[in-house]
């Protein structure tokens, strides 16, 4: 997501205006559009990231 006006970082509250950059998120949101999960990458593993979202969106099947 290319967000050059930060809203969309100021709406999920993620918008870090002291460090310049968002944090690294991830929402998982369900098909009516409620946030079911919220991941904060700062200090993850990105390598089973991706992983372990997809496991969330297998089991809320």
């Amino acid at each position: 997501l290319a967000d050059t006006t930060k809203a969309m970082g100021r709406a999920y509250e993620v918008d870090q205006p002291d460090l310049g950059f968002p944090r690294r998120t991830t929402y998982l949101i369900d098909p009516e559009g409620t946030i079911v999960c919220i991941y904060d990458l700062a200090g993850q593993d990105l390598e089973t990231h991706s992983q372990t979202v997809l496991d969330d969106i297998r089991a809320r099947s």
